[in-house]
């Protein structure tokens, strides 16, 4: 269908190029008349949609909210009142467990890699509780699509910072959850492994919702469908 005009309630949310949902499309995500305060009021009945895949960005000043829905998003922040909808299911608050298990991948910017295990290691811990069984194959495969040239027993105090965080996305990718979430993946990377980290996200928003924080604008006008 077309291209919806009733985009979204607020502009938190990077929307330069074109509006958020097609009409009688999928959305993967959708908030529906949010509202959160603490000492002051940080939504007030905002409703937004995501679809079931592409690039968005959550732009915007220190203090506007974009952690909260982050924090809302992946359930480790309680809504004052509205309704949340991920997979056209109605989520409560009992619901993320599942939700994070089955549906949600995080990317961080301090990329939650222990240094003092192998590269092989770190892929395995979310594996854990993971039904599906990972062969070396497989993560010699991953680490193919992240551009990552290591062995899988090197260890990963000896990876440079924009070395862990592929091997993070790497872990996202061998779970192959539908949404991807990432909080300023690049804030500690100089611009060559900027480059190389949002090249691999886009590549993966081809087949994945991926939201993500960053104060970057030049990345969110260069690599933001929304």
């Amino acid at each position: 269908g077309d291209w919806s005009s009733d985009v979204c309630s607020s502009d938190l949310l990077k929307n330069k190029k074109r509006p958020l949902y097609i009409n009688g499309g999928f959305f993967m995500l959708r908030l529906i008349n949010i509202s959160k305060k603490y000492d002051r009021v940080i939504f007030d009945n905002f409703s937004c949609s995501f679809p079931s895949k592409g690039f968005v960005f959550i732009t915007g000043e220190n203090g506007v909210g974009k952690t909260t829905l982050f924090n809302i998003i992946l359930g480790i922040e309680d809504i004052d009142k509205g309704e949340i909808f991920i997979d056209d299911k109605k989520i409560l608050k009992k619901d993320f467990v599942f939700i994070r298990k089955n549906y949600i991948n995080v990317i961080f910017q301090d990329y939650g890699l222990i240094d003092y295990f192998s590269i092989e290691e770190n892929l395995k811990i979310p594996l854990l509780n993971v039904d599906k069984k990972y062969t070396k194959d497989d993560f010699i495969k991953v680490l193919k699509e992240v551009n990552l040239d290591k062995k899988l027993n090197e260890l990963v105090k000896n990876l440079s910072g924009g070395e862990k965080q592929r091997l993070a996305i790497a872990r996202t990718l061998l779970l192959d959850k539908n949404i991807y979430l990432c909080d300023e993946p690049t804030g500690s990377l100089d611009q060559e492994n900027t480059t190389i980290i949002f090249d691999i996200l886009k590549k993966s928003s081809l087949n994945k919702l991926v939201i993500c924080i960053s104060h970057d604008q030049k990345c969110v006008d260069k690599y933001a469908d929304i």
